[in-house]
């Protein structure tokens, strides 16, 4: 067994979240997956995942402390050491999965935190490591707690609520205060889609725009394999493939914008 649990809460994802779900699958015992109220094909599509391993239901969640009891409730769940927390627009590549199961063998660390690419128009482009970063365990840049175990951070629980949320032991002490030498910052990334559309429901700009993620920048090429996932398709759903490419019209916005953000961070940074 890898005694590994992964987690994961979702709503209208089905674009990205067959290949976040695939990607992760072969590396963990079970994964636990909660849809809060999709309205897009994402109930199908997980449903149409054939593995003893997932545990799928579904909970409509109307406000952020609704789906703090959703995580709450999977931690409940939860009979391995290590939880894996993963996302419906985070996909793995499988030497990634491997380098996160190698080091939970060794039982050394209390948690792992996972470096990723944050793409912008097409899985072939990123976001520079500076914009946007995270400060954790004294270093900055793109990553994330995303592996936990149960066994070293004792009474791990689940509290707050979006964006105030945090798992902490049974002390009160966040899990993001231990010491960094307790934690292990992968060498390889996931790519983060959560700047593309990620729904098939409804017009892709106006929805993608209403919740503060789409992005329209330049970036810069990721040079390195894709993960393996998306080269599978679930043709039942008639989904955009992730594989497609910018379009002219991202491009010219991109080219037309990207020089006002930088110039926008510069004074900010200044200031």
């Amino acid at each position: 067994m890898a005694n590994i649990t992964a987690h994961m809460v979702v709503k209208n994802e089905d674009r990205f979240v067959g290949y976040a779900i695939r990607s992760v699958l072969p590396y963990v015992d079970t994964f636990l997956i909660t849809d809060t109220g999709s309205t897009d094909h994402t109930i199908k599509l997980i449903s149409s995942i054939k593995s003893p391993k997932i545990i799928f239901d579904s909970i409509p969640c109307l406000t952020r402390a609704d789906i703090t009891r959703v995580r709450c409730e999977h931690i409940r769940k939860t009979k391995t050491d290590w939880i894996w927390l993963v996302d419906g627009d985070e996909i793995y590549p499988y030497k990634l999965c491997e380098e996160i199961c190698t080091v939970i063998q060794q039982n050394k660390y209390f948690g792992i935190v996972v470096k990723r690419y944050d793409v912008l128009g097409d899985v072939f482009h990123c976001q520079a490591e500076s914009v946007g970063s995270y400060s954790l365990y004294g270093k900055t840049g793109h990553f994330s707690t995303r592996v936990i175990s149960r066994k070293k951070i004792t009474g791990l629980n689940f509290t707050g609520d979006y964006p105030l949320e945090d798992y902490h032991d049974n002390k009160g002490v966040r899990i993001k205060n231990y010491p960094s030498n307790q934690f292990y910052f992968t060498k390889l990334k996931y790519w983060h889609v959560g700047y593309l559309t990620r729904s098939s429901a409804g017009s892709s700009l106006f929805r993608t725009l209403n919740r503060h993620k789409y992005k329209i920048e330049t970036g810069y090429p990721i040079n390195t394999s894709l993960p393996e996932i998306f080269y599978q398709r679930f043709q039942q759903f008639d989904l955009v493939s992730p594989l497609k490419p910018r379009s002219v019209w991202y491009k010219i916005a991109a080219h037309l914008i990207t020089p006002i953000k930088k110039l926008k961070r510069m004074v900010k940074r200044a200031s």
